[in-house]
């Protein structure tokens, strides 16, 4: 009832926002605009799938005087049964614009900040509004979070976990500017106890939940060079509320809460922070950032959020020679176990340097490497195994390197352009228990290449030849092979044609395994700029020891634009 008296005054205290009609002509009264497209694929090879795909898809935008409706739906034959249970359509939604309000209708997303509400989708109603000369903005969702799976027998045959429904709604509030701000947030869901069979009331892994959220976001440009950005979340969670209410110790609060909130003995309250500092001037820009989400976090309006850590992070960038040479340097640490209540606790290290060097309009150099280093130490107790023999924690360690350089020479000209290039990447992994390692394993691949460009008659052609190797304790492994891209676009009748055969040999300690040959064909013709059509053909041949497998697809595309 707080949640929706809050949501009332506030819509009390907008603007109301009004147009002159007289003005608007008859053409503009309704406009249609959009896309309406439909292809099909045809497959013969050796892998299990269906010969036949066809697929519809339309977006339209629809919009009048006052509101601007987009709409869009994807539907092929593997829709026709998708989902649980069985449905004609799985999802839709659409989000009318007016001005500077938005109004969200179905399954849609909304985001209020990293800790809280971010990307999780919901079926129901959801507003924004966001004027351009204000110093506010607000939004506000209620809706359906999840929907209810009833684990009865007929269910667990057809493999569903029972799942509980899930209602949800929230209010968020931005106040001042773009760049000097600070937001109020509330988010709360919950739920619903009998929306299952009632064979789960005893379970002790299918309980329902209730989770409440109040967060604090802030941005601050404190002069032209420095800024800084924060959000700290506090999200009271009850793993079971089928339990009696008991009072919190420490947090007594969250009893007098009414209906927003339902605390008991499975309640935990937690808090996530997250904070960013930055400095640029002239050539230089410096970063710090700090994170820490506190052991049992966790939030119902994210799909996945990882906690009980914290993490500091640098970086720098800085050029040199009138921006000629563009220079970055990462850095960072990470740990767990923030409560030391773990058996181990694992410490990530990171840093990483990048350079990009331009001397002119032709050259181009890039370096970068990085790396990673994870270690894991025992800390409290002594891990037992099934038969209660008191088992030694392992000390884990685990680094991984990669470096990468690119060198690109580019030579334009009024009758064609020359581009040559040479790329390679270097990784290694490598774990180890107790100082000794158990496994190394590292990877090179080089990449060389030339294309050039005839500007006159549309035509191009490039040339490449990509090799790896792979070294580790297994047999190593290894694979070479060129490449050949040859494009046309005739002028007469716009139709831009493509074609590239490739060849890949794989090794095995440096023994042939198998050839690869992969031919493709494509070409893309453009009616009026309303209707486009296109075709692509692909033929791929494997020769293995004593056996060859030949795969053809071949896909049609029309798409219509109005």
């Amino acid at each position: 009832m707080r949640f929706f008296l809050l949501t009332i005054f506030i819509f009390s205290n907008l603007p109301l926002f009004s147009q002159d009609f007289s003005e608007i002509k008859k053409k503009d009264l309704l406009k249609v605009s959009g896309s309406i497209g439909a292809v099909s694929t045809y497959y013969n090879g050796p892998s299990e799938r269906v010969p036949f795909f066809w697929q519809l898809q339309a977006n339209l935008n629809i919009t009048t005087p006052i509101l601007s409706i987009p709409i869009s739906f994807v539907l092929n034959q593997q829709q026709k049964s998708f989902g649980y249970p069985k449905q004609p359509f799985n999802q839709y939604g659409l989000s009318p614009k007016y001005k500077s309000i938005t109004l969200h209708l179905g399954y849609r997303s909304m985001r209020f900040s990293e800790f809280s509400l971010s990307g999780n989708q919901f079926f129901g109603l959801g507003l924004e509004i966001a004027p351009k000369d204000k110093k506010f903005k607000y939004k506000c969702l209620m809706g359906r979070f999840s929907k209810a799976i009833f684990g009865d027998t007929v269910d667990v045959i057809l493999g569903a976990i029972p799942t509980f429904e899930r209602r949800g709604l929230g209010n968020h509030l931005e106040l001042g500017s773009a760049s000097n701000n600070i937001s109020f947030l509330l988010f709360k869901a919950k739920d619903d106890a009998n929306s299952i069979s009632s064979l789960y009331d005893s379970s002790v892994v299918f309980r329902p939940a209730e989770n409440l959220i109040f967060g604090v976001t802030t941005k601050q440009k404190i002069n032209k060079n420095l800024s800084f950005d924060s959000e700290i979340d506090w999200s009271a969670y009850t793993n079971n509320i089928r339990n009696p209410e008991t009072v919190i110790q420490g947090y007594s609060y969250l009893n007098n809460l009414g209906s927003l909130f339902y605390a008991n003995n499975t309640t935990t309250f937690n808090n996530a922070v997250s904070t960013n500092l930055k400095y640029t001037k002239n050539n230089i820009g410096l970063k710090f950032g700090y994170r820490r989400i506190a052991p049992e976090y966790k939030t119902m309006g994210s799909v996945y959020l990882n906690n009980d850590f914290e993490d500091l992070t640098s970086s720098l960038a800085y050029k040199l020679f009138k921006n000629k040479l563009n220079f970055n340097l990462t850095g960072g640490l990470q740990r767990n176990n923030l409560n030391s209540d773990k058996v181990t606790e694992m410490l990530r290290k990171i840093y990483a340097i990048s350079a990009n060097f331009l001397p002119n309009s032709k050259w181009n150099f890039n370096l970068q490497y990085s790396n990673f280093n994870a270690s894991t130490q025992k800390t409290l107790v002594t891990q037992m195994d099934t038969s209660l023999v008191p088992l030694s924690i392992k000390n884990y360690a685990q680094v991984t390197e990669s470096a990468a350089l690119q060198v690109m020479f580019n030579n334009p000209s009024q009758k064609n352009t020359f581009t040559s290039f040479l790329s390679s990447n270097y990784q290694n992994a490598k774990v180890s228990v107790d100082d000794t390692t158990t496994s190394d394993a590292t990877f090179y691949n080089t990449s060389l290449g030339s294309s050039i460009n005839w500007i006159k008659i549309k035509t191009s052609l490039s040339l490449l030849v990509n090799a790896n190797l792979n070294i580790s304790e297994n047999p190593n492994a290894s694979t070479l092979g060129p490449s050949l891209v040859i494009s046309k676009t005739f002028l007469k009748t716009p139709i831009n044609t493509n074609f590239s055969v490739a060849l890949l040999q794989s090794f095995i300690e440096n023994q042939p395994l198998g050839l690869v040959t992969t031919g493709n064909f494509s070409a893309n013709y453009r009616h009026k700029e309303k209707h486009a059509f296109s075709m692509s053909l692909v033929l791929a041949n494997r020769l293995k020891v004593n056996k060859r497998e030949t795969e053809f697809i071949t896909s049609l595309t029309y798409n219509y634009t109005f």
